[in-house]
């Protein structure tokens, strides 16, 4: 594994990345990258034959938040890290590695740490099923590069200011499988032959998981199954038990009592409800007075007995007086909803016979 010198600019970075090929390149020419790229795309990139595109929104929130990501996963983890320049594989020069950070302090050993810093749906969906297989390639190509025995991949969503991490073991017979994969596309670089757009078929790749366990054992198969029919049964119910409520409404022909074939209905209009109706009365309690109602009462109070010399005590008892009628009228807060038509049909009660 040899060392390469770290870029000072995008420019330099982006030569670099032509010298070889990268971990998200790996994903691309196996056909599982996130953006679309195929084998055909990287290699029309590596050879000059279409201009730079500029960095994405998504390209560009990942640079600006990977050292909040890379902190925040230290912080969480408990895991040293620091930075790496880029790495080549010591056998397989075309194979690249330009990884976030090195981690140098676990149980382990020493690891590498990919940052990504997703929107919140795709954030939310990695945390329920776990790594796309994007990023598993992209992690065993780093793995080979670098010879390591692991590595970790911590996502950041700024938007809800949250990190998750999943670590991964290596696996050589998928890393075995990149190399020879991806020595045939550099062949095809070199040679000048423009490759397939056809992914290629992989390997079983290790299963990364999330929060969510998926279960395909029979008994759990037979449950779901049966759990889905009776809600569909339920919703069936539901949807004939209104259709029977329109026909006996319809046939009451209005608002009344009626009874027959063992059950009684009631078709009523009844008054409109209070809305906000705990609000107010918990306001009421609560004996609120009017500012406006409160300063004229005082004011009047104290037109009458400027002439006169109170204790503290009756004076407090007269500006009690004078306040009894200035609570605030909380009737504007009691909205009351317009009439509306209540349908209801209760069994009847069938009564013994007595002999």
């Amino acid at each position: 594994m040899t060392t390469a010198t770290v870029p000072q600019t995008r420019e330099e970075w982006l030569e670099q990345r032509r010298t070889g090929i990268g971990g998200s390149d790996a994903a691309a020419i196996c056909g599982q990258d996130d953006f679309g790229r195929t084998a055909a795309t990287v290699y029309d990139d590596k050879l000059g034959l279409v201009p730079d595109t500029p960095p994405t929104p998504a390209m560009e929130r990942g640079r600006h938040l990977e050292a909040v990501a890379a902190n925040l996963y230290s912080e969480k983890t408990g895991r040293k890290i620091r930075r790496q320049p880029m790495r080549r594989h010591r056998e397989h020069t075309f194979m690249i590695g330009n990884i976030d950070r090195q981690i140098v302090s676990d149980e382990k050993g020493v690891g590498l740490l990919e940052l990504k810093c997703p929107g919140l749906r795709n954030f939310a969906k990695m945390k329920a099923h776990g790594l796309p297989k994007g990023y598993i390639l992209q992690g065993a190509h780093y793995l080979e590069v670098f010879g390591y025995d692991w590595m970790s991949f911590g996502l950041f969503n700024a938007e809800n200011w949250s990190l998750i991490h999943f670590d991964i073991e290596r696996d050589r017979e998928l890393g075995q499988f990149l190399v020879e994969h991806e020595g045939a596309f550099w062949r095809a670089v070199e040679n000048r032959e423009r490759p397939s757009e056809v992914a290629p078929d992989l390997p079983d790749l290790p299963e990364v998981s999330g929060e969510v366990v998926v279960r395909t054992d029979p008994e759990w198969l037979v449950a779901v199954a049966a759990l889905a029919e009776a809600r569909n049964l339920t919703k069936t119910a539901g949807e004939l038990e209104a259709v029977a409520k329109g026909a006996v409404k319809s046939l009451m022909g209005g608002f009344g009592i009626q009874e027959g074939g063992g059950y009684r209905f009631y078709h009523q209009e009844r008054e409109g409800r209070a809305q906000h109706a705990q609000t107010v009365k918990a306001i009421e309690k609560a004996g609120p007075l009017d500012p406006m109602k409160a300063v004229k009462a005082v004011v009047r109070g104290l037109r009458d007995v400027l002439t006169y010399e109170f204790a503290d005590a009756d004076l407090a008892v007269q500006v009690g007086d004078w306040l009894l009628g200035s609570s605030m009228d909380l009737d504007a807060l009691k909205k009351i909803g317009k009439p509306f038509a209540h349908f209801q049909g209760y069994p009847l009660k069938v009564e013994a016979e007595t002999e």
